[in-house]
């Protein structure tokens, strides 16, 4: 709370000056001709009036810059008589993160838990109706202060966030379901304010686990604080909790990432896309790759989702299409033929108004046309907007793009799309792949597969093949088109060079599933 009690002591000083101004002024008025009167009625009186209203009005006003940011002023003409408690918060009467601190670091508690309810509607109702924000804000705190049991100690810890711990709680699993139900409470409407429902945001931190300091607890709490969500039983759950140690990896990299690019930090590794039946090497997927100075090698598995959760995707994507583009330009150079570099979109990017002209302004500063580049995305991606992706996946075909959808199976499925959107090849998922020879369900799932991708005239491609033993039940599928380890691993872009020009060594020996493998240890032709 942002407090002016110097406005209040001048206020008072200004009063009393005031009044012995009226006095001083009316003993000589006694003695001023009448027609003097009025002037100086108003020179003293009224002028004076008129001035401190103002002043006393200015004084007691927040500023613009203090609505815009929901900042909550105390009148300094009320907190003259009524000045703040340290312990106690002036809003809704309840104890503030002192007093909490103090009752978890005083208390000898050997166990706890400390959980944060946070109204997340607060700083959105502040911007247009401050009124209604403290309403909504009060009306909570009485509801969350009906609902506690006894033992309980609740605070409000900041402007939109209240704090629940329970001491001692020899069983937290009774802790959790008395959190989960108080949740819930606090999630119902608010009636007396306009029927307003809350959005809420729950964090938990546990003593001795995460901390035995009230101060660490509740940061520890507001780095995992998210919205509870509500499951197919209709049960609120509460946010899931990770190690704390991954925890700090986690934020290590949101902070490490932004600079990744400007850094050189990143690079792309290139996994052969190989045409079995043909025997050669028909292109690439570009794989990112992060090495960090302090942090090491970070795997994608890793990084991706952070990436796409705190808004990188297009800057790195950007990235990504370029130095791909600029290796295709390489193995045009070289003479390798058509190969094509498979690079992967995000939803992000895909809905990205600009991407058909970031497309093309690439591949005219590398000097390739679309056959070069491939595009993979996931279902998911692919349902973000179908009627959009329609009309921009319309626009690649035409400037010769190909698009693949990525891990088949593993998401939407949905028959529909892949009839109205304009796809060239299905990557069924390693889910399916993986041990196939062992697994009859997922044997007949690849088939199916496969003769979905032949009536609709599509490739189809297995990625993730580490055995002969899978090789040869897909190949007998139908299967043309192989990615995995079997076949060779993620590698640089100077190795992938090598391994178009260079003679290959295979693990294993010739087959009745490929009786010319002697033609392909020749080489991999491009």
């Amino acid at each position: 709370m942002l407090t002016r009690p110097s406005d209040a002591r001048i206020l008072r000083s200004t009063n009393r000056s005031f009044v012995a101004l009226l006095i001083a002024f009316a003993a000589g008025v006694a003695a001023t001709p009448i027609a003097m009167t009025f002037p100086l009625v108003f020179a003293a009186i009224i002028l004076p009036v008129a001035i401190l209203s103002a002043w006393r009005w200015a004084a007691c006003e927040p500023t613009a810059g203090q609505m815009a940011r929901g900042v909550q002023v105390a009148d300094p003409c009320v907190e003259a008589e009524h000045p703040r408690s340290s312990n106690i918060h002036p809003l809704t009467g309840l104890a503030t993160r002192e007093k909490l601190f103090d009752a978890i670091d005083d208390g000898g508690t050997v166990s706890g838990t400390l959980a944060l309810i946070r109204f997340s509607d607060y700083d959105g109702l502040v911007a247009f109706d401050e009124q209604r924000a403290h309403r909504a804000l009060l009306g909570l705190s009485k509801r969350l202060v009906a609902s506690i049991g006894p033992g309980k100690i609740l605070a409000h810890v900041d402007r939109d966030t209240f704090a629940l711990w329970f001491p001692n709680d020899l069983d937290r699993k009774q802790s959790l379901n008395e959190i989960r139900a108080i949740s819930y409470v606090a999630r119902q409407e608010l009636s007396d304010i306009d029927r307003m429902v809350p959005s809420i945001e729950i964090g938990l931190a546990f003593c001795p686990e995460d901390s035995r300091s009230g101060a660490e607890l509740l940061k520890r709490a507001v780095g995992v604080r998210a919205a509870p969500e509500i499951a197919s039983t209709g049960e609120l759950t509460l946010p899931s909790r990770l190690p704390v140690q991954v925890e700090r990896e986690i934020f290590a990299i949101e902070k490490a990432l932004p600079f990744a690019i400007e850094s050189q930090q990143l690079s792309l590794a290139f996994q052969p896309l190989i045409d079995f039946s043909a025997h050669r090497v028909v292109g690439a997927e570009a794989l990112l790759r992060w090495s960090h100075p302090e942090l090491g090698t970070i795997s994608p598995a890793q990084f991706i989702p952070i990436m796409e959760r705190i808004g990188l995707s297009d800057m790195i994507g950007m990235w990504v299409l370029n130095a791909a583009c600029r290796e295709a330009r390489h193995w045009r150079a070289a003479g390798f033929g058509a190969l094509r570099v498979a690079i992967n979109l995000s939803a992000r990017q895909v809905l990205d108004p600009a991407l058909l002209s970031k497309i093309e302004r690439t591949l005219d500063r590398h000097g390739l046309d679309g056959s070069a580049i491939e595009l993979e995305l996931t279902e998911t991606a692919a349902m973000a907007d179908i009627n959009y992706s329609r009309q921009i996946f319309g626009a690649l075909r035409d400037m010769g793009v190909r698009l693949s959808i990525d891990d088949f199976g593993s998401g939407y499925s949905s028959m529909s799309y892949l009839q109205n959107l304009p796809f060239d090849k299905l990557k069924i998922d390693r889910a399916f792949v993986t041990d196939i020879h062992l697994r009859p369900e997922s044997r007949a799932i690849c088939e199916a597969i496969m003769a979905l991708g032949k009536g609709l005239k599509l490739d189809v491609l297995c990625e993730g093949v580490e055995s002969r033993e899978e090789l040869n039940v897909l190949h007998q599928l139908g299967c043309r088109f192989f990615q995995g380890y079997l076949f060779a691993r993620p590698m640089t872009a100077e190795a992938f060079r090598v391994f178009v020009k260079a003679p290959l060594e295979y693990p294993w020996q010739p087959s009745p599933v490929a009786a010319n493998l002697a033609q392909i240890s020749e080489r991999f032709s491009a």
